[in-house]
């Protein structure tokens, strides 16, 4: 037998955040005067934002597990690459990406599940570097669709959602949660993370629901779900940012 027959792991607290509600009132009068039905557009409208908000506060958790010690004895923490410049130029954050991979790669993480998430900004910069398009390079980037494809084997992956300002504990995405989301994120660039970098508990998925309020004579719309999220192993994260 190989070693002392003992498993490295460890506990972690992974909190629920009070219960995320988003809300609109339709005046009976108003639905009586118009021409058609605009109910399941603001149900949808309720349900994205829930969405939007429940992925910006991932991103976050994400990028606070790159900052992150190691969870379990003996295992590495998080990584954190800076690369001056990278924001605005296309060649230094495809190197840096590339690092991260290898970073991840000395640190026996699965790869087959790594992503690379970047802003709308930066994936069209490397939508426009000719090793991403040059297909001869084997580059799987199309400057005609402004994709990207796969850097170092990592797939990239646009979103608008990638924190990008101080924000202060209690203030911004942390305003209604648990004191998890918080953190300066100005220079942060891109983030590199594989599937059980981080978790979510859900104790309510979301629910959309109708009331009819006679006090009022209007229509209640309610869209709400109770989660929340940690980390849980900070070493298949890489949070890339744009300092010297």
């Amino acid at each position: 037998l190989l070693g002392n027959q003992k498993i490295a792991h460890s506990e972690t607290t992974i909190l629920l955040d009070p219960i995320l509600v988003s809300d609109v009132k339709i005046a009976e009068i108003d639905t009586l005067m118009e021409e058609f039905s605009d109910r399941e557009v603001i149900k949808n409208e309720m349900a994205h934002a829930l969405a939007r908000t429940e992925e910006t506060q991932q991103m976050i958790v994400g990028c606070l597990a790159a900052r992150a010690g190691g969870m379990v004895e003996g295992r590495a923490g998080g990584t954190v690459i800076k690369a001056q410049g990278c924001k605005t130029d296309a060649e230094k954050l495809a190197a840096a990406i590339y690092a991260a991979g290898i970073a991840l790669k000395e640190k026996d993480v699965p790869y087959e599940d790594l992503v690379c998430f970047v802003r709308p900004a930066q994936s069209g910069l490397l939508a426009q570097y000719d090793k991403i398009t040059d297909k001869n390079l084997g580059g799987a980037g199309n400057y005609a669709k402004g994709t990207v494809g796969f850097i170092n084997g990592i797939p990239v992956v646009e979103t608008n959602y990638l924190p990008s300002e101080n924000i202060a504990k209690g203030s911004g995405s942390d305003a209604q949660a648990n004191g998890t989301y918080y953190g300066d994120f100005s220079n942060t660039t891109a983030l590199v993370m594989g599937k059980g970098a981080i978790g979510t508990i859900v104790r309510k998925g979301v629910t959309v629901e109708t009331t009819w309020l006679p006090q009022e004579l209007c229509w209640l719309l309610t869209a709400r779900n109770l989660q929340g999220h940690g980390i849980l192993d900070p070493r298949k994260a890489v949070e890339i940012r744009d300092e010297a």
